[in-house]
């Protein structure tokens, strides 16, 4: 699965679900179920049109939405809760006017928004599910996951949780700076890129002000780096190169 922004939009066009990634099988795409949209409005916002001061944002609709794998092997069922919301959006015939659009609070089971490496320990996988999740709640809160499933990578990495304080002469615990800071020594690029998706997670963990553009670039680079970390392509590659110079090519 190759990492697509395009997908992950606050909001979308009732008429064009994006085909998300299938949270079971990731080989499938989630395509909108024919005729399984519902809008509907409360009395409460019916009964606002009739005040004098009415405005289109006033309007409150609310919908769900079901999206089925089209993996034919798995055909897994998503559902989409959320509300619409209006955009300004330009139109040739009529110039640019506000237009309703899907905007989701919930998706359930929720897609996965960059691959996960199948040898990937089962606690970090259980972290980025609740991130992928979170993602459509409350960004913040995903950007605390992502943090959760950095300490799990580190331990699986055998960086440890605790140090001996010489001068003390006790075992002091290490925050996630310092974690990182140890990954320094054996791979320093791995440690530069944590040290970026730390500080998303500090914000996620510490205000409401993480913004989702910046959780989607944590997310692009920690993919990458789990793929390093995870893949066994460098290996292959190496015995690749030693085959061939070991046989000068005749095999």
């Amino acid at each position: 699965m190759t990492f697509k922004r395009t997908l992950w939009t606050e909001s979308f066009p009732r008429e064009n679900i994006p085909k998300f990634p299938c949270p079971s099988c990731e080989d499938g795409r989630l395509i909108a179920q024919e005729g399984s949209l519902f809008i509907g409005e409360p009395i409460y916002s019916k009964v606002a049109k009739s005040h004098n001061n009415w405005e289109p944002d006033w309007d409150v609709e609310r919908f769900s939405h079901r999206l089925l794998c089209d993996n034919e092997d798995c055909g897994e069922i998503v559902t989409i809760h959320g509300k619409t919301t209006l955009v300004e959006e330009y139109n040739d015939e009529f110039g640019w006017g506000l237009v309703s659009v899907l905007q989701p609070s919930s998706i359930a089971p929720a897609p996965p928004i960059i691959a996960l490496p199948t040898n990937l320990p089962a606690a970090v996988i259980r972290q980025m599910r609740k991130v992928f999740a979170l993602f459509w709640v409350d960004i913040g809160s995903a950007g605390n996951r992502l943090r959760s499933s950095l300490e799990g990578v580190l331990d699986d990495l055998h960086v440890p949780r605790q140090v001996l304080d010489q001068k003390k002469g006790a075992m002091i615990d290490l925050d996630l700076n310092r974690r990182i800071q140890h990954l320094e020594k054996q791979s320093p690029d791995h440690a530069q890129t944590f040290h970026a998706l730390r500080m998303i997670g500090n914000i996620g963990s510490h205000t409401a002000e993480l913004s989702r553009e910046a959780l989607l670039d944590a997310l692009e680079l920690y993919e990458d780096a789990l793929t390093e970390i995870y893949s066994d392509r460098k290996a292959y590659l190496e015995a690749l190169k030693k085959k061939i110079i070991k046989t000068k090519g005749h095999y």
